[in-house]
């Protein structure tokens, strides 16, 4: 009998493939949302996983602008603002990422920062960098250049998200879809 309390508290203080109570927000009856920094393989668990993975699957990196693309990438790092309870979200992070992942850009140089829906703290994060990038709409893809912005993409592209990001990395003008 000690052995099976031994294995719950166990269970309980070490528990396997969960996340943090403070990342997965509950709220009544709604679907689960992620909140705060997290990684790509929380958004490649259930539930995340069915909008996630399908996307990423349905989803090619163009072939040509991926090759001009991966060496201006190289010195580049990314903050990631999207809700996994929005739209365009599910639509957009995981192109980002995979294209990302393409080009040969290490996850530790992508920060996802999953936002909020509850009212009161709607689009906002646990560490408030929404308002240091002055956050409006998401997904919002930050590029940074030695740690300093150099431009976004906002909730979807012009073009396309390799092109966009080529713009962007030769610093040609480009505009994001929405003012921040």
């Amino acid at each position: 009998m000690k052995f099976f309390y031994a294995l719950a508290l166990f269970a309980l203080l070490f528990p396997f493939n969960r996340l943090d109570a403070q990342t997965e927000i509950k709220e009544g009856t709604r679907p689960v949302f992620l909140l705060g920094n997290i990684t790509q393989a929380d958004l490649e668990r259930p539930p995340y996983s069915a909008w996630f993975n399908h996307g990423q699957s349905n989803y090619q990196p163009q072939v040509v602008p991926l090759k001009s693309l991966k060496p201006s990438l190289r010195d580049l790092e990314f903050v990631l603002f999207f809700g996994t309870w929005c739209g365009d979200s599910k639509r957009e992070v995981p192109r980002m990422l995979k294209l990302l992942e393409a080009a040969g850009v290490s996850e530790k140089k992508i920060r996802l920062i999953a936002l909020d829906r509850r009212p009161g703290k709607y689009k906002t994060s646990p560490e408030g960098l929404e308002k240091k990038y002055r956050i409006k709409r998401v997904p919002t893809l930050i590029v940074l250049k030695n740690g300093r912005e150099i431009n976004c993409i906002v909730e979807r592209p012009w073009s396309t998200l390799e092109e966009d990001l080529l713009r962007i990395t030769r610093q040609e003008s480009y505009l994001a879809r929405y003012s921040r």
